[in-house]
């Protein structure tokens, strides 16, 4: 009779219970793997978006630099010519004609957007390029100051 109690009490193999555990405990891990992936996407997303927003102010910079008069950025302050709107800056055209993209009306609401502001320091024209962008609800400006 102490044999057969001997033999009921060694068990071979998992209980239900431990089971539920591993899996438990795995699913836990993987939960965990799926979010680092996903926030690894969201951020290359953002990175994707911030090279290719630096790149066009990058590329709007040296068109008034280099083709534009100090008499034409002039013009575009008097004519109210100030904005860059969405449609231009997501536009993937390499040409960039400064008399067309900015605007005298800009809907603030659709980001991105760029704001053009002048000043005259020193007998030279100080020129500062604001790019507002918003990444999932968060506004970031971009600025780009320089002098002609």
């Amino acid at each position: 009779m102490e044999q057969a109690m001997l033999k009921l009490k060694v068990r071979k193999g998992f209980t239900l219970i431990e089971a539920l555990c591993s899996v438990f405990l795995f699913s836990i891990l993987l939960l965990f793997a799926v979010e680092i992936k996903i926030n690894e996407i969201k951020l290359n997303k953002v990175n994707y978006e911030t090279v290719k927003y630096t790149y066009f102010l990058e590329a709007v910079k040296n068109e008034l630099l280099s083709n534009t008069s100090v008499e034409q950025i002039c013009s575009l302050q008097s004519s109210g010519k100030l904005y860059v709107s969405r449609k231009d800056i997501e536009n993937d055209d390499s040409i960039i004609d400064v008399n067309s993209i900015f605007l005298a009306q800009n809907d603030l609401n659709k980001f991105p957007y760029i704001i053009l502001h002048l000043k005259k320091k020193d007998g030279a024209l100080m020129i500062t390029l604001n790019m507002y962008v918003k990444f999932y609800g968060k506004e970031k400006v971009y600025t780009c100051t320089f002098t002609k």
